[in-house]
Protein backbone atom coordinates (compact mmCIF):
# COMPACT_ATOMS: atom_id res chain seq x y z
CA UNK A 1 0.00 0.00 0.00
CA UNK A 2 1.53 3.36 -0.94
CA UNK A 3 0.98 7.05 0.79
CA UNK A 4 0.47 10.19 -2.06
CA UNK A 5 1.04 13.08 -1.09
CA UNK A 6 -2.13 15.58 -1.25
CA UNK A 7 -4.55 12.53 -1.16
CA UNK A 8 -6.90 12.16 1.87
CA UNK A 9 -6.77 8.77 3.43
CA UNK A 10 -9.24 7.12 5.98
CA UNK A 11 -9.00 4.24 8.60
CA UNK A 12 -11.31 1.20 8.02
CA UNK A 13 -12.53 -2.19 9.15
CA UNK A 14 -13.25 -5.23 7.21
CA UNK A 15 -14.58 -8.35 8.61
CA UNK A 16 -13.21 -11.07 6.42
CA UNK A 17 -15.61 -14.28 6.94
CA UNK A 18 -14.75 -17.62 6.55
CA UNK A 19 -13.46 -18.79 3.15
CA UNK A 20 -12.58 -14.79 2.32
CA UNK A 21 -9.42 -14.34 0.61
CA UNK A 22 -8.08 -10.75 0.33
CA UNK A 23 -6.32 -9.64 -2.41
CA UNK A 24 -3.66 -6.57 -2.30
CA UNK A 25 -1.38 -5.41 -5.09
CA UNK A 26 0.91 -2.90 -6.55
CA UNK A 27 0.05 -1.05 -9.55
CA UNK A 28 2.73 -2.82 -11.29
CA UNK A 29 0.09 -5.37 -11.49
CA UNK A 30 -2.48 -2.92 -13.04
CA UNK A 31 -0.62 -0.81 -15.01
CA UNK A 32 1.44 -3.93 -16.89
CA UNK A 33 1.52 -3.08 -20.57
CA UNK A 34 1.25 -5.26 -23.56
CA UNK A 35 2.44 -4.44 -26.89
CA UNK A 36 -0.40 -2.36 -27.61
CA UNK A 37 0.45 -0.23 -24.82
CA UNK A 38 -3.12 -1.65 -22.81
CA UNK A 39 -3.10 -1.93 -19.04
CA UNK A 40 -4.17 -4.92 -17.33
CA UNK A 41 -6.71 -2.91 -15.27
CA UNK A 42 -8.48 -3.63 -12.72
CA UNK A 43 -11.64 -5.37 -14.56
CA UNK A 44 -8.74 -8.17 -15.81
CA UNK A 45 -7.54 -8.59 -12.29
CA UNK A 46 -11.41 -9.72 -11.43
CA UNK A 47 -11.19 -11.39 -14.54
CA UNK A 48 -8.75 -13.57 -13.44
CA UNK A 49 -10.32 -14.32 -10.17
CA UNK A 50 -12.84 -15.57 -11.45
CA UNK A 51 -11.99 -18.50 -13.52
CA UNK A 52 -12.31 -21.38 -12.48
CA UNK A 53 -9.89 -23.46 -10.19
CA UNK A 54 -8.96 -23.80 -6.91
CA UNK A 55 -9.78 -20.79 -4.25
CA UNK A 56 -6.93 -21.08 -1.74
CA UNK A 57 -5.08 -17.80 -1.57
CA UNK A 58 -2.06 -19.59 -3.74
CA UNK A 59 -4.37 -20.08 -6.30
CA UNK A 60 -5.85 -16.88 -6.88
CA UNK A 61 -2.37 -15.16 -6.67
CA UNK A 62 -1.49 -17.43 -9.15
CA UNK A 63 -3.91 -17.13 -11.51
CA UNK A 64 -3.61 -13.12 -11.56
CA UNK A 65 0.44 -13.60 -12.04
CA UNK A 66 -0.60 -15.99 -15.16
CA UNK A 67 -2.49 -13.29 -16.06
CA UNK A 68 -0.51 -10.70 -16.18
CA UNK A 69 2.00 -12.78 -17.78
CA UNK A 70 -0.91 -13.84 -20.92
CA UNK A 71 -0.98 -9.76 -21.01
CA UNK A 72 2.10 -8.49 -21.66
CA UNK A 73 3.30 -11.35 -24.40
CA UNK A 74 6.63 -10.35 -25.55
CA UNK A 75 6.55 -6.68 -23.61
CA UNK A 76 9.23 -6.59 -20.86
CA UNK A 77 7.81 -5.74 -17.43
CA UNK A 78 7.67 -2.35 -17.25
CA UNK A 79 7.46 -1.76 -12.84
CA UNK A 80 7.75 -4.05 -10.15
CA UNK A 81 4.69 -6.57 -9.50
CA UNK A 82 3.65 -6.59 -5.77
CA UNK A 83 0.92 -9.20 -5.11
CA UNK A 84 -0.12 -10.43 -1.35
CA UNK A 85 -3.17 -13.06 -0.82
CA UNK A 86 -4.00 -13.48 2.12
CA UNK A 87 -6.74 -16.28 3.74
CA UNK A 88 -7.34 -19.03 5.98
CA UNK A 89 -5.17 -22.44 5.36
CA UNK A 90 -6.63 -24.77 2.78
CA UNK A 91 -7.19 -28.39 4.65
CA UNK A 92 -5.79 -29.52 0.90
CA UNK A 93 -3.53 -27.84 -0.82
CA UNK A 94 -3.89 -27.17 -4.63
Amino acid sequence: MGIMDGQTYEAMTVLLEPGDTLVMFSDGVSDAMNIREEKFKPPRILSALKTDGPRTPKALGERIIKAVKQHAGTREQNDDITLVCVGPPALIED
